[in-house]
């Protein structure tokens, strides 16, 4: 019996230790997180030049997480206009690399249409990466507006 109590004495001793002694916790990642930021009303899209439309806020992922990014754009051609190419880029800004191939989209120069697109990035683990929604017009003379815009993403 004495020697069963010391076992027990051992036993929660050890436990003490174990429980008081500190541990790195490891960095938290929601495993799910979702984001929208908008441009503002009325963003002019100038002639043959790529502007940026919106920037999302930063991102971060752990492991190979795939990030859902969803474009659009309410967009009022200008005089000449033919097509508008959307893109979302890595980055904040026009220099990034693309996500996807470049397309560009029939427009009635004078004419307003709504554009979307999805996408999936798998970037793999990335700290404070940033997507930018840009819009390059094709054969305009005059500039064109974007009415509204949104850029969602959303990493799993």
């Amino acid at each position: 019996m004495k020697r069963t109590i010391e076992w027990v004495w051992i036993l929660a001793v050890l436990l003490l230790v174990a429980a008081l002694t500190p541990h790195d916790a490891p960095a938290q990642v929601p495993s799910f997180y979702f984001g929208s930021q908008a441009c503002s009303f009325g963003t002019s899209v100038p002639t043959g030049t790529e502007t940026t439309l919106v920037t999302s806020a930063p991102l971060s992922t752990q492991g190979p997480r795939a990030i859902y990014l969803h474009g659009q754009a309410v967009l009022t051609a200008g005089t000449g206009t033919t097509a508008f190419t959307l893109r979302i880029r890595r980055g904040s800004g026009t220099g990034g690399a693309n996500v996807i191939t470049p397309t560009a989209i029939s427009a009635t120069a004078g004419g307003t249409a709504d554009y979307d697109f999805t996408v999936i990035d798998t970037p793999g683990e990335v700290a404070g990466q940033q997507y930018t929604l840009t819009v390059q017009p094709t054969g305009a003379s005059a500039a064109g507006t974007a009415q509204t815009c949104t850029l969602q993403y959303a990493a799993y």
